[in-house]
């Protein structure tokens, strides 16, 4: 059985890596999201361990906003086998793991912020981080917001992403607030 450690760190990873060949599928999670436009949605499920997979759900939509495109990204990760615990070190592994991915990508200048709970858009009761990139691409400087929502009821953790060039920084905060807003189980 792989340790819990071992699982954690690779989600992320195979959410960066392994999305790019996905097949589109029908499947949704337990969540409802409120996307302005249609999402592509891609599902896989990844062996990790004997006994244990991860299902992966992605709905990716864009738009447009003042010539630069806006990316609202919710990713669904079922743990079928083992669970998530929600402890310090899990969360620890699960935040390394996203500044592992953007390096992989080789991405410059990446910064990492944290968001403090006075600060979180994502005012729900469940087990929650939130945190933003800001990194460098051949597009240019990028901002991403971020919020990973731990449902333990589910064995399920909910990543809302919403990124976009430097440009149109705003309207990406404020498609981040209203998508993490429409947020259901």
């Amino acid at each position: 059985m792989l340790k819990k450690k071992s699982i954690f760190i690779s989600i992320l990873h195979l959410f960066l890596i392994t999305f790019a060949s996905s097949s589109i599928a029908n499947e949704q999670c337990s969540a409802k999201v409120n996307f302005l436009t249609v999402p592509k949605i891609q599902s896989q499920t990844v062996p990790l361990a004997d006994e244990v997979s991860l299902k992966l759900n992605q709905y990716l939509a864009t738009q447009s906003k003042d010539g630069a495109k806006v990316a609202s990204n919710v990713i669904c990760q079922q743990l079928i086998g083992a669970s998530y615990t929600g402890s310090d070190e899990e969360w620890k592994n699960f935040l390394e793991s996203a500044i592992n991915g953007l390096k992989r990508n080789n991405l410059q200048d990446i910064q990492f912020t944290l968001v403090g709970e006075v600060d979180k858009v994502y005012k729900g009761d469940l087990e929650n981080k939130e945190y933003s990139f800001v990194y460098k691409s051949s597009a240019g400087v990028q901002n991403v917001y971020n919020v990973a929502i731990l449902d333990l009821e589910n064995n399920t953790i909910y990543t809302i992403s919403v990124s976009g060039h430097e440009s149109v920084k705003e309207s990406v905060y404020q498609e981040y607030k209203r998508i993490v807003s429409s947020f259901q189980i």
